[in-house]
C-alpha cells in the first residue's frame, strides 16, 4: 500500500501488528525491506536486544545527488572522462564528502551525445541553466562495524516473525537488495522462477496474511 507509512510494529502472541495513521492491521509475518535505522524506528520497544545492537550498528550518510549537463564536474580531459568520476581537492579530503560524478552515457545507452551525469556532494552547484533535478539520500556506510553485524543478521532475521533485507546487506548495490530479499523469500517457501525449475513456488496466501513493507 503506498503513501502509508508505519508507525509502529508491534508483535503478539497471535502475530505482528503494524500501526498505521489509519489502521492496525495483523499480519502472520512482515518484511522491513528498508534501511536498518528505518527498521529499527518501527521496531520501536518491541526490538529486541539482539536487534538494537545489529540494526543499530550500521550508520548512514547524508548525500546531495544532482542531475545536470555541466561538462565542469568533469575532468578537464575528455579522454579521462569514464563511467564514474572522482574529483577533490588535497586540502580537502578529510572535510567533505567524497566528489562523484557518474556519467550515464557510458552507463546507459542514451540516444543523445549531450554528456548527462549524475554528481553526489558535487564541489560546487552546476550552473543553474545546466540543472535538471536534486535529490537527497542516505547511504550506509560499510565500516567495521557494520560488517560485523551484516555477519549475524541471519541470527535476527524472521525472529517472531518479522524479517530484514535492502541493499544494506551486501554492499549496497540495487543487486545486493535484490539477493538479500531472495533469501528471505526463499526462507519463506518462495522461489523466483530463474532460482531452477525443481524450486518449489509458495504463493503469498499459502504463507499467511504475508505484507512487504517497500521503503
Amino acid at each position: 500500500r503506498l503513501a502509508t507509512p508505519v508507525r509502529q510494529l508491534r508483535r503478539t502472541a497471535a502475530g505482528v501488528q503494524l500501526h498505521t495513521d489509519m489502521a492496525v492491521e495483523h499480519y502472520d509475518q512482515v518484511i522491513l525491506a528498508c534501511h536498518s535505522d528505518q527498521a529499527l524506528a518501527i521496531l520501536g520497544a518491541s526490538a529486541s536486544a539482539a536487534e538494537r545492537r545489529l540494526l543499530g550498528a550500521i550508520r548512514y550518510a547524508a548525500n546531495r545527488a544532482v542531475l545536470h549537463t555541466d561538462e565542469a564536474l568533469l575532468p578537464r580531459s575528455p579522454a579521462l572522462w569514464s563511467a564514474w568520476n572522482y574529483l577533490a581537492s588535497s586540502q580537502e579530503l578529510d572535510q567533505r564528502p567524497v566528489s562523484v560524478s557518474y556519467l550515464i552515457n557510458r552507463l546507459q545507452p542514451l540516444p543523445f551525445k549531450t554528456p548527462l551525469l549524475v554528481s553526489l556532494n558535487p564541489q560546487r552547484v552546476p550552473r543553474g541553466e545546466r540543472m535538471i533535478a536534486e535529490f537527497d539520500y542516505e547511504h550506509p556506510i560499510f565500516d567495521a562495524a557494520a560488517i560485523a553485524a551484516q555477519r549475524e543478521l541471519p541470527t535476527i532475521s524472521g525472529s517472531s516473525g518479522v524479517w530484514y533485507c535492502g541493499a544494506w546487506n551486501g554492499y549496497g548495490f540495487h543487486e545486493d537488495g535484490l539477493k538479500s530479499a531472495l533469501q528471505v523469500a526463499n526462507a519463506l517457501g518462495c522461489h523466483a522462477p530463474w532460482q531452477g525449475r525443481d524450486a518449489p513456488v509458495t504463493t503469498a496466501a499459502a504463507l499467511g496474511r504475508l505484507t512487504e513493507l517497500a521503503a
